[in-house]
């Protein structure tokens, strides 16, 4: 994906967060968060704005489709867990990264 991708390197070196999905149709489109941190919030605007257009891109079924993320905090949040159920999202369908072995 270099195409989409811009170089930048911030005063501290910084760092940069890409978002992905990849879909049995193959890979979709990404967020990039550049400046701050990803708390709940920006995590919900990043499913807000990236999730839920690729589910209706690709006409993906909320209750049958597999949603897999890692354990960061933000991910795993109660807002966010309340996010996924309003969203109509069942709760099978969103899986946790297993966590690595000590």
């Amino acid at each position: 994906m270099p195409h989409q991708t811009e170089a930048q390197v911030q005063e501290d070196g910084g760092g940069v967060v890409f978002w992905g999905m990849i879909t049995v149709e193959g890979p979709s489109y990404g967020s990039t968060i550049t400046e701050g941190t990803v708390n709940s919030e920006v995590y919900a605007e990043i499913l807000d704005s990236s999730l839920l257009d690729i589910i209706r891109y690709y006409w993906l079924d909320k209750k049958t489709f597999r949603f897999q993320r890692d354990n960061a905090r933000p991910h795993t949040s109660g807002p966010i867990k309340k996010w996924f159920t309003h969203h109509g999202f069942s709760v099978q369908s969103v899986l946790d990264w297993p966590p690595p072995k000590p």
